[in-house]
């Protein structure tokens, strides 16, 4: 009897560590593979960011470009007529108008990608484009003090350009993962 024991317990304790292998392997293979997911689908969503961001901030840079020059158009305008800001005939200034709240929508989708630094720097450029605005449509200024104006705003405009794209760079080349 002791040897027929002895195999009903060697054929318990191998069935059991046969469960005990196949049940352990399938939980270790579910645990991988829902890692491996959860990483992929982490991954999917930081390039999804990283390709909404880039459209926000290019959008940016287009809009800025758009609004300097429409407002370019305006001062030149002004100064080669001698007229008001409200003597610009209405095509320029409604092109004017149109290119700066196209900016300020481009502004608004950074805000909404992030991250608040890139914020921050597109608020410093639409700040300078809006103080190019009121350089050109100003008729308290004389001729000499909004070029003045109109010049420091540019040039704010174009050092917080330079500052933004250095930070999107930065922004936009981050790894897709934390190294481990």
């Amino acid at each position: 009897m002791d040897q027929g024991v002895a195999a009903v317990w060697a054929a318990g304790l191998g069935i059991a560590g046969t469960l005990l292998g196949a049940f352990g392997g399938a939980w270790v293979q579910a645990r991988t593979t829902r890692a491996q997911v959860v990483h992929q689908e982490w991954a999917e969503v930081r390039l999804r960011i990283r390709d909404e961001r880039r459209a926000a901030y290019a959008a940016v840079l287009e809009h800025y470009d758009r609004s300097r020059q429409a407002t370019s158009i305006v001062l030149q305008y002004r100064t080669d007529h001698g007229v008001r800001h409200t003597e610009v005939p209405e095509d320029l200034r409604r092109d004017e108008r149109v290119a700066v709240e196209t900016f300020q929508r481009a502004v608004m989708d950074v805000a909404i990608a992030g991250p608040e630094r890139m914020t921050t720097l597109a608020d410093e450029i639409a700040a300078a484009i809006w103080d190019r605005v009121i350089a050109v449509a100003n008729g308290q200024l004389d001729y000499e003090a909004r070029v003045r104006d109109y010049n420091n705003s540019t040039t704010r405009g174009m050092n917080a350009r330079i500052a933004f794209v250095e930070e999107a760079r930065r922004v936009l080349s981050a790894p897709d993962r934390p190294v481990q």
